[in-house]
């Protein structure tokens, strides 16, 4: 059963189809901690995307873009990801974002 976000906000499902990921994306798979829910923190990676984007044109540095992203993610992962995980997703993070720095 799906419940429908409040008024002005989307649902994190419809914020996963937005940035390109399946909602099936966000369902448990063994990698975030447990205690940690799953559609809430796919809410919280948009909402983080869309913050590295606003400031990044904001404050015309497009081409830093990539690297706050990596910054983002790079303090992010302990948060919500099992501490022998956040070396791989720390380097899966910057191998993705390198594709977009060149």
């Amino acid at each position: 059963m799906t419940t429908a976000a409040p008024p002005g906000r989307i649902s994190p499902r419809l914020g996963a189809k937005r940035i390109g990921c399946s909602p099936n994306a966000l369902s448990p798979r063994g990698d975030l901690k447990s205690d940690l829910d799953p559609e809430t923190i796919g809410l919280l990676l948009q909402e983080m995307t869309t913050g590295v984007h606003i400031v990044a044109v904001s404050t015309d540095s497009i081409d830093q873009m990539a690297a706050r992203m990596e910054r983002a993610w790079y303090f992010l992962l302990p948060s919500i990801v099992a501490e022998e995980k956040v070396a791989y997703f720390r380097e899966f993070a910057a191998r993705r974002l390198r594709r977009y720095a060149q």
